[in-house]
């Protein structure tokens, strides 16, 4: 009995998972990067207050903090309202995917800027 109990409210009546697909290292760069422009908020489908902390730029940075602190937790959640966890299968392969989106997203646009603003690394 107390199995029966624990499937209908844990797992839920209908079967559903209680946990997001949204890969937890990307929310987190997100929210740790862009997190002022709610860039984490429109990954996880939440379009309406991802626009409001673009114009808010993040609550004056205090909104921001508070979703890294809830992120960090695992508590975050996304427009469905399932929970963004960390999972540790293919933990190697998520590391790499998000040092090739690191470098592709922030390394190289930041060189390039250098670039073409005429800063000399030498000296």
């Amino acid at each position: 009995m107390n199995e029966i109990i624990q499937q209908i409210f844990v797992f839920g009546s209908k079967g559903t998972s209680k946990t997001s697909d949204k890969d937890f290292f990307l929310l987190l760069v997100l929210c740790l990067l862009f997190g002022f422009f709610g860039m984490h908020r429109f990954y996880c489908g939440k379009i309406k207050s991802g626009i409001f902390m673009i114009l808010t730029f993040g609550g004056l940075f205090i909104w921001a903090f508070v979703d890294l602190i809830i992120v960090c937790l695992g508590e975050f959640t996304d427009a469905e309202g399932k929970k963004i966890t960390y999972n540790k299968q293919n933990i190697f392969m998520k590391f790499l995917r998000n040092i090739v989106i690191f470098i592709f997203c922030f390394l190289i646009p930041t060189t390039v800027i250098f670039v073409l603003l005429g800063f000399n690394i030498e000296g």
